[in-house]
């Protein structure tokens, strides 16, 4: 088994059912692109999904595999930006949330710095101002009256 497995598999039943407790319809979304992306890089390198590699899905394969959407497949480019959004946050997953499978150059394992924290999800963030029931409590300022003037001055 690849190290692509794991990572997918993680990323799915960790990061998106249980930290951001995605509707199903979002997890059904990002099951399709990863679907479809897996079916193109087989298709791009001859080896079976199960045998991809994290170092198989590089910058050109993605972006062959963006335009095969538009192209081939005939995806908007609003569908497109979806699929790419979803790459997109399990490539965060993998750098951030997966230190021990990042590798360097060389090959040596890069673990994280204890300082550095993952990015933050609008979630874990609280509500922004001017949202839920506290600004309700709040009184309104009082606005200062308009200044009249007559046409004459």
């Amino acid at each position: 088994m690849s190290d692509l497995v794991p990572l997918l598999q993680g990323f799915f039943t960790e990061k998106l059912v249980l930290q951001l407790q995605e509707s199903q319809h979002t997890i059904a979304g990002y099951r399709d692109t990863f679907t479809l992306l897996l079916g193109f890089a087989e298709r791009r390198t001859g080896r079976r999904p199960t045998r991809l590699s994290i170092a198989d899905l590089d910058a050109p394969t993605i972006g062959a595999f963006l335009q095969h959407l538009e192209t081939v497949r005939g995806n908007t480019a609003a569908t497109r930006h979806v699929r790419l959004a979803a790459m997109r946050s399990f490539f965060r997953y993998e750098a951030y949330g997966r230190p021990a499978t990042r590798r360097d150059p060389a090959g040596a394992r890069t673990p994280r710095p204890d300082h550095r924290q993952p990015p933050h999800h609008h979630r874990d963030r609280g509500p922004r101002r001017g949202t839920g029931p506290q600004h309700l409590n709040r009184t309104p300022r009082p606005r200062p009256a308009p200044i009249i003037r007559c046409k004459t001055c």
